[in-house]
């Protein structure tokens, strides 16, 4: 099995965009993608948004992967309500993501396992 993490971010619009962290080998670098959830636009499909180029450390995948988003936001006029990681923290521990989402402008508390 690939080892990922999985950060759920809800918008006030009922978005949910999943963003993974992937690291498919111990040699291998990170990876980022994120799904997207938009039922005002598609109530029954889910896309999937590959970000591109690989990563060093978890933390640069996340840091590309949430600019992502809070440009999707930005685009159609959503808001950030809820960060949580519903399987723990497999690389990038809570800490870290807050300070990232702090540095993008987003006010909101990044949770685990809530």
């Amino acid at each position: 099995m690939t080892p990922l993490q999985e950060i759920v971010v809800r918008t006030d619009r009922n978005a949910w965009l999943t963003l993974h962290i992937i690291k498919a080998s111990s040699t291998s670098p990170f990876t980022a993608e994120v799904l997207v959830f938009e039922p005002a636009f598609n109530s029954q499909y889910s896309s999937l948004f590959i970000i591109p180029g690989s990563f060093n450390t978890a933390n640069e995948a996340f840091l590309a992967a949430f600019k992502w988003v809070v440009q999707f936001c930005s685009t159609h006029q959503h808001s950030v309500t809820h960060i949580n990681n519903p399987f723990n923290c497999e690389f990038l521990d809570k800490t870290a993501q807050q300070n990232i989402v702090n540095q993008q402008g987003v006010t909101v508390g990044v949770t685990v396992n809530a």
